[in-house]
């Protein structure tokens, strides 16, 4: 049985753009590589170990978005531009509150 959406959380919640290098988005990183770690007995290695680029996600190639709940981080996405015009959301953070909001606010 999984988590009711916390459709009624809404008070102290954000979902701003965040630098990837901010230590928070780090940090929120590394939550969730440590999560799908979990998932995977020999490691897991996002990107294969190869590292995104500079500017994957600085406007206009793309955004590094930040969840927070009355100020602490809960979880992150990224959203970044192709060079055929698609998107691609190469990570979000599976914190069940922030995945909902980053859903709801992606719509």
């Amino acid at each position: 049985m999984g988590l009711p959406r916390p459709a009624l959380v809404t008070e102290g919640l954000t979902i701003r753009p965040e630098p990837f290098e901010s230590p928070d988005v780090q940090r929120a990183l590394a939550q969730y590589v440590a999560e799908l770690a979990e998932h995977f007995p020999e490691g897991f290695r996002p990107g294969g170990g190869v590292p995104p680029a500079e500017d994957d996600f600085t406007p206009p190639k793309g955004v590094f978005l930040l969840v927070r709940l009355a100020g602490e981080a809960m979880g992150c996405g990224g959203l970044r531009t192709e060079s055929d015009g698609t998107a691609e959301i190469p990570a979000c953070n599976d914190n069940p509150h922030a995945a909902y909001w980053f859903e709801k606010t992606l719509r």
